[in-house]
């Protein structure tokens, strides 16, 4: 009798397969479980857990699962330690080989994970990204007094918000710009803060807010998740996040709820707050200060000055009024001075003239006494009228004239009889 598999007894393709598993499992099954490294090339996850992993270098390929009572606390223990099983993912991991028949494939069913090497690979990759990217520019290294309120923009009033609206990081930020006193003016939009969907949300939010809508451009942007565990916060170690940072034409904020080391898109922006409450705080802060500088202080500038001209003007009043109190009492002084030294001049002139003038009548008197008609005609003169004319010559008369002559003593009337 020929042996199974010869010429002349060959294998059904079960059979074949029958004998291939149970070799396999002679070494490689359950009770010789090995320990693999590989890159997670695919995944796909519904209670059960489907991998395909390949090396590093993609030289071969290995389809592997993980069957749902084994995944989901080892899926617990690895999200403790925040490591998340994704494409790209390096994993070391203990399996036994498995065959489907149906199809002929051999793959592996995992049975554990080595989380140590997990996190250890995790961490390789992300300083190797850090390495690259700050090799790059995409990362500044930033020193030890790093302040990055000092890299705000002055007036941040118009901000554009990454988040996911509803959550507690989006209700602390926009809480502390509500409850200021200024008019912030906050445009959202949604993205996706945890998960694998995360970075591309993330990066297509960046872009939409900084292109703007034509009549609103953003200030400042600023992406904020609030606090989690290490594989919650895992998306923004992405390299896709921290580049569109770095390109993002309007400065990017992050206020990312983390502990211990900041994510690569904090290491991205020059203005990384440890919180959404500690980014919305600085925003309010930088508001206020350039209203200290631009508002209240020249405000109190103006008032300091109007104050001190206001003083040196009432002081000018002050000292004008002295001197024109000061100059009027001088003046009037003068003035009263200079009208007793004229009254004393008057009244000196004025006896002068009163004697001159004195003088002057009491010869007059004299004189006119001496020509007094009168006088004449009482030394036996007399006065002869024609009417009111005084007759002084013979010629002024014609026969039949009536005249009056006045003698000391009277007046008579007579009639020219005849002019001699």
């Amino acid at each position: 009798m020929s042996d199974a598999g010869s010429k002349d007894a060959p294998f059904s393709v079960t059979g074949y397969l029958d004998v291939v598993a149970g070799r396999l499992e002679a070494t490689l099954g359950k009770s010789h479980r090995q320990w693999i490294k590989a890159e997670v090339s695919k995944k796909y996850e519904k209670d059960h857990l489907y991998l395909d992993v390949v090396d590093s270098d993609r030289g071969a390929q290995l389809k592997a699962k993980c069957w749902k009572g084994t995944w989901q606390p080892l899926k617990a223990r690895l999200e403790q330690a925040g490591i998340a099983v994704k494409e790209g993912s390096v994993i070391t991991f203990e399996a036994y080989v498995d065959i489907y028949k149906a199809r002929g494939e051999l793959g592996v069913v995992i049975t554990d994970v080595d989380v140590a090497s997990a996190l250890g690979e995790a961490e390789l990759r992300r300083q190797e990204l850090i390495a690259r990217l700050t090799a790059e520019g995409v990362i500044v290294p930033k020193g030890e007094d790093h302040d990055p309120h000092a890299f705000l923009p002055e007036l941040p009033l118009r901000v554009g918000l990454v988040a996911s609206p509803g959550t507690e990081g989006y209700n602390d930020f926009l809480g502390q710009l509500t409850d200021s006193p200024y008019c912030f003016d906050v445009r959202v939009a949604r993205a996706t803060v945890q998960g694998d969907n995360a970075p591309a949300e993330v990066v297509t939010a960046l872009k939409a807010l900084a292109a703007g809508d034509g009549s609103w451009q953003p200030d400042i942007i600023c992406v904020v998740r609030g606090g989690g565990s290490k594989l919650d916060l895992s998306c923004f170690d992405d390299e896709r996040i921290a580049r569109a940072i770095a390109a993002c034409p309007v400065p990017v904020a992050t206020g990312i709820g983390h502990t211990g080391d900041i994510s690569v898109a904090d290491m991205a922006t020059r203005r990384a707050f440890i919180t959404p409450t500690a980014t919305g705080q600085a925003l309010v802060r930088a508001v206020r200060e350039w209203r200290e500088r631009h508002v209240v202080q020249p405000a109190r500038d103006l008032n300091r000055i109007g104050r001190a001209v206001l003083e040196e003007s009432g002081q000018y009043l002050a000292r004008t009024r002295r001197e024109l109190v000061t100059g009027a009492l001088s003046t009037i002084n003068d003035e009263a001075a200079s009208l007793r030294h004229a009254r004393e001049r008057l009244s000196h002139a004025s006896y002068r003239t009163l004697g001159d003038v004195a003088t002057y009548l009491a010869s007059t008197r004299r004189f006119l006494g001496a020509h007094d008609p009168a006088r004449r005609l009482q030394q036996g003169w007399a006065l002869v009228r024609l009417g009111d004319r005084v007759i002084t010559h013979a010629s002024q008369l014609t026969p039949g004239d009536g005249v009056e002559v006045t003698f000391a003593d009277g007046s008579v009337l007579a009639r020219v009889e005849e002019r001699k």
